[in-house]
C-alpha cells in the first residue's frame, strides 16, 4: 500500500500548496510534490573543536548500526581532532523527498512541506544561496520550518479523524519530570559554551557540555551527544533551542507582514543574502 499512500498524500499536499498561489506561471505546481516515506539517511556533521561551525556535512546510509556510528565518530575525533556528530534527520530534500513515516502523520506532513519548500526555493535566489554562509543556511531552514509547520498543520486537518492511521510515537508530547524549561536551558548552555570557546577553554567547554547533557537527561530530555557539532547542526534551525541566532524572530516578524503564507514563501524566495533580508525586515512594521 506504500505507493498508494504516497500518491494520496502527495495529491492532498499538492492541492493545498496550489491553494496558496504557489503554482508556476504555466499554471501547475513546480516542482510536483513527490515523497518517499522511508528511513532518511543519517547526517554526519563536523565542527572544529575551538568554535561552533559546520565545516563538513555528509549524508550516510540509514542502515548504520549504533556500533558503526559510535566507531566512526570515535575514529574521526582521534584522527582529525574535530567535534563530530552523526544524527538522524526528519527528512531530506532529494527528489523525491525522503521523509521517515515513524515521525507520525502530523510531523511527517510538516517535514514533507518543509522539504518541498527547499525544492521550490532551489529555483529562486534563496535556495541557490543556501550555502553562501551560515546566516543564509539558517534563513533557509528557519523559513522552511515556519512555513512548513503552518501548511503541514493545514494539511493535517484535512485528514480529520483519520490521523490515527499512521500516527507514530513521536506525535505524543514528551513526558517530563518537572517544569524544566528546555529551550531556555539549552540556549543558556549555548551562550556559555560560546564564551568558553572564545576564551580558549576548549577542554572545559567539552566537559561542561557533557555535564549539561546529563542534567538534561535527568530532566527527561535525552540527547545522545552534546558537543560543538551538535550546536553547529541544530543551531542552523533558527527556531531550535540550540540556536542563538536572531533570524527566527526576524522570520516570524516578516511572516506577519503577509496575509497569506503563500505570499511569504514567494517573497522570501527573492533574497540572495542575509543582509538583503535584514534590510527588508527593517522596513516591516
Amino acid at each position: 500500500l506504500k505507493p498508494l499512500v504516497e500518491d494520496y498524500i502527495e495529491g492532498i499536499v499538492g492541492t493545498t500548496l496550489s491553494s496558496y498561489g504557489l503554482e508556476s506561471r504555466l499554471g501547475f505546481l513546480w516542482p510536483p510534490v513527490d515523497v518517499d516515506f522511508s528511513n532518511a539517511p543519517y547526517v554526519l556533521v563536523v565542527s572544529p573543536r575551538d568554535k561552533i561551525e559546520r565545516s563538513m556535512t555528509l549524508t550516510l546510509s540509514p542502515s548504520l548500526s549504533s556500533a558503526n556510528i559510535d566507531e566512526l565518530e570515535r575514529v574521526l575525533v582521534i584522527n582529525h581532532n574535530v567535534s563530530v556528530l552523526i544524527t538522524n534527520i526528519g527528512g531530506i530534500a532529494t527528489y523525491p523527498s525522503i521523509v521517515p513515516p515513524s515521525q507520525g502523520l502530523r510531523r511527517s506532513l510538516r517535514s514533507l512541506v518543509h522539504e518541498w519548500l527547499h525544492q521550490y526555493w532551489f529555483f529562486h535566489s534563496l535556495g541557490r544561496n543556501y550555502w553562501r554562509d551560515s546566516n543564509m543556511t539558517t534563513l533557509n531552514e528557519t523559513a522552511a520550518s515556519l512555513a512548513g509547520d503552518e501548511i503541514g498543520e493545514h494539511v493535517f486537518k484535512v485528514f480529520d479523524n483519520n490521523e490515527d492511521i499512521i500516527v507514530g510515537r513521536y506525535d505524543s508530547d514528551l513526558v517530563h519530570k518537572s517544569e524544566f524549561d528546555f529551550k531556555t536551558e539549552m540556549r543558556d548552555t549555548r551562550f556559555i559554551v560560546e564564551q568558553m570557546l572564545s576564551d580558549g577553554m576548549v577542554d572545559q567547554a567539552e566537559t561542561y557540555m557533557e555535564d549539561r547533557r546529563l542534567v538534561l537527561e535527568n530532566e527527561g530530555f535525552y540527547i545522545r551527544k552534546l558537543n560543538q557539532a551538535y550546536f553547529a547542526f541544530y543551531g542552523s534551525y533558527g527556531n531550535n533551542p540550540a540556536s542563538i541566532s536572531p533570524i527566527n524572530d526576524e522570520v516570524v516578524k516578516y511572516r506577519k507582514s503577509f496575509r497569506s503564507v503563500g505570499d511569504f514563501i514567494k517573497q522570501v524566495a527573492k533574497f540572495s543574502t542575509y543582509e538583503e533580508f535584514q534590510q527588508e525586515v527593517g522596513f516591516q512594521h
